[in-house]
């Protein structure tokens, strides 16, 4: 069984090569320098870093950006954050945010702004060692088996369109 920063190590350049654009996160233990992508909590007015939140590896193709969180093995907490930041507008702003403040949209040329944010889709994901069983409708899975290679699973509510990025 492949530890955190193991499956870390295996996932981004599997999806690199799936042709997406890795374009920052919070790689585990300093594994790697790419720039923190830190959504600030909206509740927090004094703009410190209490209650905000970071993703694993954030990718960008065709208007898409893949929230990706890693694990050894499934964590619920995942779940509920990437939900959170999907479903809530004020995570998702804090989200195009995160990338606007360090001009990461503009070394990887994506034409973000605020007027435009809505033309872009956050697509949910999650890597760690496989597990059988799991029923997420509306999340990309990246199983990682024994062997070291890497399954794909596409939950029941992700459209064909989203399913041929992969």
């Amino acid at each position: 069984m492949l530890n955190e920063n193991e499956v870390y190590q295996l996932l981004k350049p599997y999806v690199e090569n799936l042709g997406w654009i890795v374009l920052g996160g919070e790689p585990p233990g300093g594994t790697d320098h790419i720039p923190v992508i830190e959504l600030k909590d909206p509740a927090n007015l004094s703009g410190g870093s209490k209650g905000s939140k970071k993703i694993d590896l954030v990718f960008f193709r065709d208007n898409n950006f893949l929230l990706l969180e890693l694990k050894e093995i499934f964590a619920q907490s995942d779940v509920d954050k990437l939900d959170d930041i999907v479903s809530s507008d004020v995570w998702r702003k804090s989200f195009f945010n995160a990338i606007r403040d360090k001009s990461i949209h503009l070394r990887h040329n994506i034409p973000l702004t605020e007027n435009n944010e809505s033309q872009y889709h956050l697509i949910k994901a999650l890597g760690f060692n496989k597990k059988d069983g799991l029923s997420l409708p509306d999340y990309i899975l990246f199983h990682v088996n024994e062997n070291n290679s890497v399954e794909i699973e596409c939950g029941t509510k992700i459209t064909d369109k989203i399913k041929n990025l992969f």
